[in-house]
């Protein structure tokens, strides 16, 4: 009976984390669609959609060999916790080429190369990182601190949001500094 009670109590941390981290990254985006113009707007999205697909190149995908250790053998999860970070400072020069490589290819004339890095080196590494230390929380079965790590780092992007449209500044250009330094400071 008390072990489904704890699994009910972690489900139901689980569940409230993305409920709230929901609408946080709700307000997020409105605030950001609406201090945008719409063609910034769609440009910051899909470079932050390349920014999540490049990311998947950090550490080489070693990030699930994490997890599944934090699940299984959570004494040696430091081990592999060091050897992500290894990769994926090893893994930096093939994302920035591939970010290169990408904006030359498909972006070169929608958005200043300068924005589109900063856009997806914010989202490569510094939400990343974020996604890596609530991946290993989650394979060690600490969801609520899980959920914590990503409901502060989306916090941060809120309040950095909100700063950004509290200026009055409307340039994609400031909004993917603003953005980078959002997501760097998320994940660490």
């Amino acid at each position: 009976m008390i072990q489904d009670r704890n699994l009910l109590r972690d489900y139901a941390t689980l569940l409230s984390g993305s409920g709230l981290r929901l609408a946080i990254a709700l307000v997020y985006f409105l605030v950001a669609a609406n201090t945008l113009s719409l063609g910034d707007f769609g440009r910051f999205a899909t470079a932050s959609a390349v920014g999540l697909i490049i990311a998947r190149m950090g550490a080489f995908g070693f990030i699930s060999a994490v997890f599944r250790t934090g699940s299984v053998k959570p004494r040696i999860l430091g081990v592999y916790m060091g050897g992500f970070l290894v990769l994926f400072v090893l893994s930096l020069p093939v994302m920035a080429l591939m970010c290169w490589l990408v904006h030359l290819a498909l972006f070169r004339a929608e958005i200043a190369f300068a924005a589109f890095a900063l856009v997806v080196f914010g989202e490569a590494v510094g939400w990343r990182l974020v996604e890596f230390v609530s991946t290993a929380n989650n394979g060690m079965g600490a969801y609520g601190k899980a959920a914590a790590v990503v409901l502060v780092g989306t916090l941060i992007r809120v309040i950095v949001a909100v700063l950004y449209w509290w200026s009055g500044e409307t340039s994609l250009h400031v909004w993917a500094m603003s953005y980078a330094f959002a997501n760097l400071a998320a994940g660490f």
